[in-house]
């Protein structure tokens, strides 16, 4: 190509061709931000410690600094725009399922069954996984069964309370569904 023609092109606006590199590249950093993001909702659902979620959150911030930088590119030098869409996409999408409360109802019906099944039993019950989430101990008080799962400041967790809400300084409980409930020990 002559250095006439590549003017004549340039002024004319005439699009150069995406290169293949650049489309694997873009696709392939879509694809991860869009992985990462089925992570997080996961690790939501899950009810995953800060360190973990922070740590997740760092890695999709880096994921999209890699986005960001190949969309320039692609945006400038080929006006690739419709590859470029889809990573914003993708954690527009994570973020309306991660704040319309989905992912915890989610979560909640999946471990509804195992934990009724403990709570029927609470005496035998053991710390492990219910459902999907981890639940550190299990013990009989106020009545019910309280399962506890971690968390960094306070006591936390789901509460199985047939007989109604018992008042306790420092603890507070609210309604998830029927006879449970979640709790915080205040320290």
């Amino acid at each position: 190509m002559t250095t006439e023609r590549v003017t004549t092109e340039r002024k004319t606006g005439v699009r150069r061709s995406t290169p293949s590199w650049w489309t694997h590249w873009a696709g392939g950093t879509a694809l991860l931000i869009g992985l990462w993001c089925a992570v997080l909702l996961l690790l939501q659902a899950a009810i995953a410690d800060f360190d973990t979620a922070l740590f997740s959150l760092a890695v999709l911030f880096g994921l999209c600094v890699v986005w960001l930088a190949y969309t320039l590119i692609g945006l400038i030098r080929y006006r690739a725009f419709l590859i470029s869409l889809i990573a914003p996409i993708l954690v527009l999408g994570w973020i309306v399922v991660a704040k319309s409360g989905a992912v915890e109802a989610a979560a909640w019906r999946i471990s509804q069954g195992p934990m009724e099944d403990a709570a029927a039993n609470c005496a035998d019950a053991e710390g492990g996984l219910y459902g999907i989430y981890f639940v550190h101990s299990v013990a009989e008080q106020d009545g019910g069964c309280l399962f506890t799962t971690d968390n960094d400041v306070d006591r936390a967790g789901y509460a199985y309370l047939p007989g109604g809400v018992p008042a306790r300084p420092r603890v507070s409980y609210f309604p998830l569904d029927g006879p449970w409930h979640t709790f915080i020990i205040y320290s």
